[in-house]
């Protein structure tokens, strides 16, 4: 009697297990979401990728806010840039980020911590390599009290992320430690210093339900790729996942914790086994060909997500001025209709003419740019403008104007080329010194 009695119960067990993990598949993978609509796109930007690339970051950062139309971006305050030497503090690359942005009406989600993006994620200062993890992470809450008490009254500035990815299960990237009690320790003393700025938290979109990131930050953040490479297989892989599995992921953390999710990124370049500033473009398109990048919109789009900050803004730049391929930033720049385009059709340019000596001339078309952002008390005001310049001997060049006390200062990103309007004068100083274009002023015919 026993035994029939067992038997029954076993059968009873096994076959809730196997209607459990019925309904656990049919929830996460069958059927479809509705797609977002007004999907907030953005990118993250990270200068020293730019330059692994051979590019100018400054340049490339500019060229996503002006030609794209970039206006919701990740950014990042790397520790091993932003604290070179121990208490001494290097803020001159994300001051200008952060202030072009401003200029643009460009809101940021800035990224602090150990971990940040781009590789090698935990981004350690040499000097701090050798200390122990009692002592680095005392150094890390130094570090977040310099960054967040220098941003947290930018213009630009609407959310902090804490960390990227923190609590990932698996190993990834060069991390000495993870500590789930110490990213505790970091958003209380985000919130402390900002209580007006929500603080993110990250995690893997494929490999997690996000619950325990749900319970710690303000904001929940998520990644989506679809294919990459992975070393342990030595092959490309595809999830075998469809846009429910994000979609009722999100569900599931609205429900039980109240909490937003947003995708902070979003896959839009190769995942490749060597650096892309070196793979073949045959390589490159088993990840991420021009298909593949259109496909991952319309995928992210069914998601139901309403924000995302795509990967891969600096290889979009890369391919279009290394390569000579711009189909992907051509494609990208459907998703960024630029914030200031309706305001650019309102604004007035200026068209000036100068001659120069040695029968050299200069055409110069000046755009005044949006209207600016409210000025920080004590701070200069921060330009918007630019002027668009055509020389005599053939060479063309678009600059930001730059802060200047006197007359209208314009310059490329490393400031080799510096075009300065005084009244009805021009100076032209090449790499510091005037060279070609001397003496050039607004003939008296030409209207100012």
């Amino acid at each position: 009697m026993w035994k029939n009695t067992l038997k029954r119960t076993l059968k009873v067990l096994v076959a809730a297990i196997v209607a459990v993990i019925i309904i656990l598949i049919a929830f996460f993978f069958a059927g479809r979401t509705p797609p977002a609509v007004d999907v907030r796109w953005g990118v993250t930007f990270v200068p020293s990728y730019a330059e692994n690339l051979g590019l100018k970051w400054q340049a490339t950062y500019r060229a996503l806010l002006d030609d794209l139309g970039v206006r919701h971006l990740r950014l990042a305050a790397p520790w091993d840039e932003t604290e070179p030497a121990r208490g001494s503090f290097d803020f001159s690359k994300l001051d200008l980020e952060m202030s072009e942005a401003a200029a643009r009406g460009a809101d940021v989600l800035l990224a602090v911590g150990m971990r940040t993006p781009r590789w090698p994620e935990c981004h350690i200062p040499a000097w701090a390599g050798s200390l122990t993890k009692d002592e680095q992470q005392k150094e890390i809450l130094a570090y977040l009290t310099a960054v967040v008490s220098r941003y947290k009254d930018s213009a630009a500035l609407t959310r902090w992320q804490a960390e990227n990815e923190p609590l990932i299960n698996f190993t990834f990237g060069t991390c000495p430690w993870q500590d789930e009690g110490f990213l505790k320790k970091e958003i209380a003393l985000m919130h402390e210093l900002d209580p007006h700025h929500p603080v993110v938290v990250s995690d893997t979109g494929e490999f997690s339900l996000w619950w325990k990131v749900a319970r710690l930050g303000d904001v929940v953040g998520t990644t989506l790729y679809r294919t990459v490479f992975s070393d342990p297989f030595g092959r490309y892989l595809t999830y075998p996942v469809n846009p429910v599995f994000y979609a009722r992921k999100a569900w599931l953390v609205g429900k039980l914790f109240g909490k937003e999710v947003i995708n902070t990124e979003l896959q839009a370049e190769p995942w490749t086994r060597t650096s892309l500033a070196s793979a073949a473009d045959e390589e490159m398109n088993k990840t991420m060909s021009i298909d593949r990048f259109r496909s991952t919109i319309d995928f992210a789009e069914r998601t139901g997500i309403k924000e995302f900050y795509l990967w891969g803004a600096e290889w979009w730049y890369f391919m279009k001025e290394t390569r000579q391929n711009s189909a992907f930033w051509d494609e990208a720049k459907k998703l960024f209709p630029s914030a200031g385009a309706s305001a650019a059709a309102e604004h007035s340019k200026i068209n000036v003419s100068y001659l120069c000596n040695k029968q050299r001339a200069i055409d110069a078309t000046f755009d005044r740019g949006v209207p600016p952002p409210a000025v920080v008390p004590g701070e200069p005001p921060i330009p918007t403008g630019s002027v668009s310049l055509v020389l005599s001997d053939g060479r063309r060049f678009t600059l930001p104007q730059t802060i200047s006390a006197d007359g209208a200062r314009y310059a490329n990103g490393d400031e080799s080329f510096i075009f300065w309007s005084k009244g009805d004068g021009a100076l032209v100083l090449e790499n510091g010194v005037e060279k070609s274009y001397t003496g050039c002023v607004v003939p008296a015919s030409v209207p100012r």
